[in-house]
Parts: C-alpha cells; structure tokens; sequence
C-alpha cells in the first residue's frame, strides 16, 4: 500500500511538472502579464483651437477592434461630453475615429471603415447615457503605422449653422464612400457593408408605410471620369457637371436597391460638390465629399419619378 501511495504522488508530480513545462515553455502562456501602457493624458473637447474641456486619458483599442478599451477616466470625459451637450444645444459632437494603415481595409457590419466603426461605438456609448444620436456626427481619419494609435478618437464641437453638413451614420441616415463606385465613374459595384445595410433594410421595410429611402449622392470635381481632362471654371457650370454625374450615381443606387427586392418609394438627389465633409484640396481626404447618404424620410417628401 505504501508504494503505491509512493508512486501515486511520484506520478502526480510528474504529471504537474510536465503540464507546466507544456503550457509555459511549450505554448509560452505563463509569461507575466504585462503592466499597461500609460495613456497619454491629451484627450480633449475642442471648440476650433480652444479646448471646452481637457486633459483626460486617451481612449485605446486593440488592433483591428472597433470597441474601445475603457478606463473609468474615460468614462469620466463622456459624462463631460454629455453634459456639455445638454449645457450647449446649438451645437454639434463630431466624433473623429482613427486607423492605422496597417489594420484592416474592409468593412466593419454596415461601416465601410474600422475608423467609421471606432468613432460609431463611442457614439452608441454617449447614445446609452442619454445623447440625442441626431446632434452627433461621425468622421474618420487614417493614420501612418509610424504614428501608432495614441490618440484614436478626436472630438469637436461645431456650431449647428446653415454651413454645418450632418454626417451622422446611423441607421436612418447612413452614409457610404467612394469605395462603392469603380473610380471617376458612376458604376455602382456594393461592398459588403452595403449588403448588410440593404439586408437590413429590407427586413425592417416590413410593415413601414409612409416612408421612403432618399438617396443622396455627393460628388468631388477633382474626381473626373477619364474622359474629361478638367472640371469646367464656371462654378455654375461646374454645379451642373457635378449634380447630374451624382444623380447618375443616385439612380444606380437606387436600381440596385429595387433589384434587392427594397419596396420602399425611393427618390434620388445630388447637391453635386456644395456640400463637401473636408477641403477638396486635400488629397487623402477628399474621397470623403465622393459619397451617397441613403436616408429614411417621409414618402411625402419624395419624387420617385427620376430613381425608376
């Protein structure tokens, strides 16, 4: 009996020692866990060059993740953003989401962008405390991996004058990129964020009735069809050349949707380059004022004639 009580612990501590060198020697799993990075404490609300509120923990999120890692200091700035917005409400939260060029270049659910998926999270989080979604807008930015991530969001407020162009990305007013569209033309080629959007749509149309899909496309006149060698000098000229190539895009969309089985009354309408997101002069940035906002109104308000 006593041998094998012997042996019996003789194996157990075999067993242990073998089980510890295939998890931490063999997988690498019993490394310290390492202590966290310090955030950067440079997080602000600013209004133009002023900060309305600063000095708070940059926000983080690991590679390829739309969801925020939050600290309780964090938390603390939404609540300050959120109080500001019920102290302040002629004005507008933009929330800027931000990607490295290395994380991935595909859509995230019905988001062409990570950085559009990031700065939507954290406007879901503000939306659960008690924001109205319809004083938010979102925008994105994309970053050299040099940089590093450090500073993932940006908030701004912006004052809710005629000269303020809503880009919300919600549901009920979604906005979608120049990726959708083969370059300088007017072909509609979706990508899977606009699937899942029209999948969507198409489930919640049943039942809906007096609504309508609005589809708005915006154009860019430094992106031109490769037959025409410059946009023309006149700005009115310039205005028709821009607003009939965006009604050409609108009625592409709106095919595809009638095509997709949608029901809805939908209408079309371009404001061909007035109402860029960002400087057209800007390179990088300007595929941003080459987009088509798809939003759900009332079917009063809508001529169908056109998108048919």
């Amino acid at each position: 009996m006593r041998a094998f009580v012997i042996g019996f612990l003789l194996f157990c501590a075999f067993a242990l020692v073998a089980r510890w060198f295939y998890v931490c020697e063999v997988r690498g799993l019993c490394a310290p866990e390492p202590e966290p990075q310090t955030r950067p404490l440079t997080l602000a609300l600013m209004q133009g060059d002023s900060a309305v509120a600063d000095e708070f923990q940059q926000f983080a999120f690991a590679k390829n993740d739309p969801q925020p890692i939050l600290t309780e200091n964090n938390r603390v700035f939404l609540q300050t953003v959120l109080a500001w917005m019920k102290a302040f409400p002629g004005w507008h939260l933009r929330i800027t989401g931000r990607q490295l060029a290395g994380e991935m270049d595909r859509p995230v659910g019905m988001y062409d962008y990570l950085a559009i998926a990031r700065a939507a999270a954290v406007r879901d989080s503000l939306v659960a405390m008690g924001a109205d979604a319809d004083r938010m807008d979102l925008d994105f930015e994309f970053l050299p991996d040099s940089i590093g991530l450090r500073e993932p969001l940006a908030f701004h407020a912006v004052r809710a004058d005629s000269s303020h162009v809503h880009v919300p990305f919600t549901f009920e007013d979604m906005t979608f990129t120049d990726r959708h569209f083969v370059s300088g033309g007017e072909l509609f080629r979706p990508a899977p964020s606009f699937f899942r959007y029209a999948d969507s749509l198409v489930q919640w149309q049943a039942g809906r009735k007096g609504v309508a899909l609005q589809v708005v496309a915006h154009a860019d006149p430094q992106a031109l069809p490769p037959h025409v060698n410059q946009p023309p000098a006149d700005d009115e000229a310039l205005y028709s050349y821009t607003h009939e190539f965006g009604l050409r895009r609108a009625r592409q969309v709106a095919h595809f949707l009638y095509d997709y089985a949608l029901e809805l009354p939908v209408g079309i309408e371009s404001p061909g380059h007035r109402q860029p997101m960002t400087s057209p002069d800007d390179p990088l940035q300007r595929l941003k004022n080459r987009r088509i906002e798809l939003r759900l109104v009332s079917a009063d308000s809508v001529s169908v004639e056109s998108a048919q």
